[in-house]
C-alpha cells in the first residue's frame, strides 16, 4: 500500500509539471525555400536554445535534432530525395509547436514560428 502511495504521488508530480502545457500544431504545410528559420516569442523577441527536433510522420520518432542560437535561427540540412519534413519546437515556459515543411526553393518562404507561452 505505502508503495503504491508513494506511485501514485509520483504520477501526480510529473503530471503537474507539464500542467498548462498543450502542444500546438501549425495544420497547414508550411512551403521554404530551405530548412532553416528563425523562432520567436509572442512579443517577436528572438528565442535562443529552443530544441528543434525533426520527427517521423507519426510525430513519435525522434530523427534529429538542433538548438537554435543566440538570434534564435537554426538549421537543418536537407535529407536527399525527402520533400516533407515534420518539426516540433520545444522551449521550457513554451507550448511546443508542431509543423510540416514542405521544401520548395523556388516558391518557399522563410520561415519563422512564434512559440506559445505555456498556461
Amino acid at each position: 500500500m505505502k508503495s503504491f502511495a508513494l506511485f501514485a504521488l509520483s504520477i501526480a508530480l510529473f503530471s503537474s509539471a507539464f500542467a498548462g502545457v498543450e502542444t500546438v500544431e501549425i495544420g497547414k504545410i508550411q512551403i521554404a525555400r530551405a530548412l532553416t528559420g528563425t523562432i520567436v516569442d509572442p512579443s517577436d523577441s528572438v528565442l535562443p536554445g529552443v530544441q528543434v527536433l525533426e520527427v517521423s510522420s507519426d510525430w513519435k520518432t525522434v530523427l534529429r535534432t538542433t538548438t537554435t542560437d543566440g538570434s534564435g535561427n537554426w538549421l537543418l540540412a536537407p535529407v536527399p530525395k525527402q520533400q516533407i519534413y515534420y518539426l516540433r519546437f520545444i522551449a521550457n515556459g513554451f507550448n511546443p509547436l508542431q509543423v510540416r515543411v514542405e521544401l520548395n526553393p523556388r516558391k518557399g518562404k522563410d520561415l519563422r514560428f512564434k512559440l506559445p507561452i505555456a498556461a
